[in-house]
């Protein structure tokens, strides 16, 4: 008998190094002073081999996402291993619209390991979120991993 086995979805989120920042606030009164207030960037990297039809839907999914305002997705990493299909196309197309978009493309096929290596080493973010090609996200769930950092 064959059993209808889901391939297991994947979402991580690794570590942070929190940055403070200030900014010079004029208040009503007109007197200025300086506020300081910590910022997390967030990198996303995303590990995808052949994934043309469904990258779209997941950049999408990623750029629309509303977080709380102490933090901001400065960068989306996407490896395209070894595609054939055009995924590797498809995401160099939107960078050309969003410049938080990086693609690495991997010219043959080295396994998740090579493009997760890839991604840890060129991130820049104080919280690294992992995601497979061909992950759907939920609204509101990228909002509500990186809210445990608060």
């Amino acid at each position: 008998m064959q059993t209808n086995r889901r391939k297991p979805r994947f979402l991580a989120c690794l570590g942070r190094r929190r940055k403070s920042s200030t900014q010079l606030v004029v208040d009503e009164r007109g007197i200025s002073r300086w506020r300081w207030y910590l910022t997390n960037i967030v990198s996303i990297g995303i590990c995808a081999h052949n994934e043309a039809r469904r990258i779209s839907t997941l950049l999408d999914s990623l750029l629309t996402e509303e977080l709380p305002s102490e933090f901001v997705i400065a960068e989306i990493i996407v490896v395209a291993s070894g595609c054939t299909d055009g995924t590797d196309r498809i995401v160099e197309e939107r960078a050309k619209s969003d410049p938080r978009l990086l693609l690495i493309r991997e010219t043959e096929r080295r396994g998740k390991s090579s493009a997760l290596n890839e991604i840890l080493s060129r991130h820049q973010g104080d919280i690294l979120v992992l995601v497979n090609g061909d992950a759907r996200l939920l609204p509101g769930s990228l909002r509500s991993l990186v809210q445990e950092f608060k």
